[in-house]
């Protein structure tokens, strides 16, 4: 495995990998875009959504999926993302989230709004988490989508979204 960090500015940016394997000489490449978001603006922000593969036969910890976010369909998926910059009323948040997967233009499931509520995260953040189960997904690729509202946000960025794409595999 290789890890590396870095300070970067808020923006839009794209990390670009190439691989060669010693033994072999064998040589590939990935890319993805991501989002620093700028948290100074206090306005209702969220990060990537992280996804982890979790074996619901084993009360193991989640593993983070790599970065080309293939999962067997013996595994469940979890994905993760934080909300920043939440407004409170009475001290507690108003936010609410929208899971919705889609293939294609198909929107496969939507679930109903529900509210995201995580005791004792720090101010103005929330941390968003759910699971779904695998075992009947067809094999095929699909699109995860967050939606987050604030109604206590100011009116023009009372919403935001992220997606990420995935592959289900037998």
């Amino acid at each position: 495995s290789y890890s590396a960090n870095t300070q970067l500015p808020p923006g839009y940016y794209q990390v670009r990998l190439v691989i060669r394997e010693t033994g072999t000489g064998k040589m590939g490449s990935i890319s993805r875009y991501f989002e620093v978001p700028d948290l100074s603006q206090k306005r209702l922000t969220m990060s990537s959504i992280l996804l982890y593969q979790v074996n619901p036969a084993e009360k193991k910890a989640p593993e983070q999926l790599a970065a080309t976010r293939v999962i067997s369909r013996k595994q469940d998926l979890r994905y993760a993302t934080v909300v920043y910059n939440s407004k409170t009323e009475g001290g507690k948040p108003q936010v609410t989230s929208r899971l919705i997967i889609s293939a294609g233009e198909k929107v496969l499931f939507q679930e109903p709004e529900q509210r995201v509520e995580t005791p004792g995260s720090a101010p103005g953040q929330l941390l968003r988490v759910g699971q779904l189960a695998l075992a009947k997904v067809p094999p095929g690729r699909y699109v995860l989508t967050l939606v987050i509202t604030d109604p206590l946000a100011d009116k023009k960025r009372q919403t935001v979204s992220r997606s990420v794409d995935f592959t289900v595999v037998d």
